[in-house]
């Protein structure tokens, strides 16, 4: 699947949707048509799992598009903190599990 653009609010709120029911984000993106790559992303740039609403993922999506894609933070700060790149590389980590999880729980269904 090619994912060249971007995701609709709508499929943000599919996402948000099935993120409450607990499903896996690669299942999520086969229910809304787009790789588990495109989900992932979405889901780690806008706070994780715990954390995700449709309408602050259009937003940041909107202003990562008319910033250019520069980070926000970066510009009205300079810098970020080290409490932001732990939080980052830790949401980061809990994503490459997630996927190693989904990629097992594949496997093991296709057995």
């Amino acid at each position: 699947m090619s994912d060249v653009r971007m995701l609709t609010l709508q499929e943000r709120q599919q996402i948000e949707a099935l993120i409450k029911e607990s499903l896996s984000l690669t299942e999520i993106g086969r229910r809304i048509g787009r790789s588990k790559n495109a989900v992932i992303t979405d889901v780690r740039l806008n706070g994780g799992i715990g954390h995700y609403t449709a309408e602050k993922a259009q937003r940041s999506a909107y202003e990562r598009q008319v910033l250019g894609r520069q980070k926000l933070h970066d510009i009205n700060v300079g810098q970020k903190s080290s409490y932001t790149t732990l939080r980052q590389r830790i949401e980061h980590l809990e994503m490459q599990v997630e996927i190693l999880v989904d990629t097992l729980m594949s496997n093991n269904h296709g057995k």
